[in-house]
């Protein structure tokens, strides 16, 4: 993995959410409308996301124990959608939503 800064002129208002910790951040502003952006790529060379301006300046063993961290928690989260796909579904009935809809008026 390599990161490395970009010019842009496209996201300076948005939010870019951070391949590294999650979080999110807006690009760094370099002059007028041009922006920069902590761009990330594999090692095939092909773009994987973008990283934020905390992670860029992290030391190469901080940035790895961020991705740890990340990828635990994205697991955590993953184990709790799966057993959520093995529970029975119940929506309201049409009846239920209009009660309740009756019921805020």
């Amino acid at each position: 993995m390599h990161i490395l800064w970009e010019s842009t002129v496209y996201v300076g208002k948005y939010t870019i959410p951070c391949l590294i910790c999650g979080r999110k951040s807006l690009p760094r502003r370099l002059r007028g409308n041009q922006f920069l952006l902590a761009v990330v790529y594999n090692q095939a060379g092909q773009v994987v996301g973008e990283a934020c301006q905390e992670c860029m300046q992290a030391d190469p063993k901080e940035i790895q124990i961020r991705l740890r961290e990340r990828l635990e928690a994205l697991q955590a989260q993953l184990a709790n959608l799966e057993a959520l796909t093995q529970e029975p579904l119940t929506l309201p009935s049409l009846e239920a939503e209009f009660c309740s809809h009756r019921l805020l008026s």
